[in-house]
């Protein structure tokens, strides 16, 4: 799997995620800030 499949499912993770009505406000938080670290962490070793 290259970058930029690996950017492409970790932004349709944070949008599945984000849509889901029926989780916990908190867990959906903590999910979204590990995805966008990873996101950013991807992003940089793009360049």
């Amino acid at each position: 799997m290259n970058r930029q499949e690996k950017l492409k499912m970790i932004k349709n993770a944070m949008i599945t995620l984000a849509q889901d009505k029926k989780l916990n406000p908190e867990a959906k938080k903590r999910g979204l800030i590990s995805l966008s670290k990873a996101y950013r962490r991807q992003l940089q070793e793009l360049d």
